[in-house]
């Protein structure tokens, strides 16, 4: 039997398992890898989910990549936005225009998903200086620790 959307919605915000946030080498900010995030949207739409890049603007004079795409599950659809850097010298012919074309679209696919609060809990008691210390988002915070079950539950 197919999910509903409600009940894929719910599946997206689960909290994921122990361990699973990182932290980047170079500025040691938390993230979920972008593989378990493509894994929980094909696990809870059971593949039904669309990714379309709506827009991609690759501009080698000022070396970036910018990149729309919209997520599509059932009838709802959810965009986001992706900006890369084109690195290398100026003063010649890039060769890592795939590689920022990659960063920036996965970067939008990340946002449109991000829409739907997935990892929000998970990430919640690293970003208390950020958005998780808002009191309106308390609520991702009733819980142990990323990983484990909500108090009360």
């Amino acid at each position: 039997m197919e999910r509903d959307y409600k009940d894929i919605v719910a599946e997206l915000k689960k909290t994921f398992p122990k361990d699973t946030v990182k932290f980047r080498s170079d500025n040691h900010r938390p993230y979920i890898p972008n593989q378990v995030y493509t894994d929980r949207v094909e696990s809870a739409t059971e593949s039904r989910c669309n990714l379309e890049i709506k827009e991609l603007e690759i501009n080698v004079p000022h070396r970036y990549v910018k990149s729309i795409v919209q997520v599509q599950i059932d009838a709802y659809s959810r965009d986001g936005y992706g900006f890369a850097v084109i690195l290398g010298d100026p003063s010649k012919e890039p060769s890592n225009i795939n590689t920022a074309v990659d960063k920036a679209v996965n970067e939008a696919s990340l946002t449109a998903i991000d829409s739907y609060q997935m990892g929000w809990r998970d990430l919640a008691p690293y970003k208390m200086n950020d958005w998780a210390g808002n009191p309106a988002l308390k609520h991702l915070l009733e819980q142990e620790s990323p990983g484990r079950f909500r108090r009360g539950s």
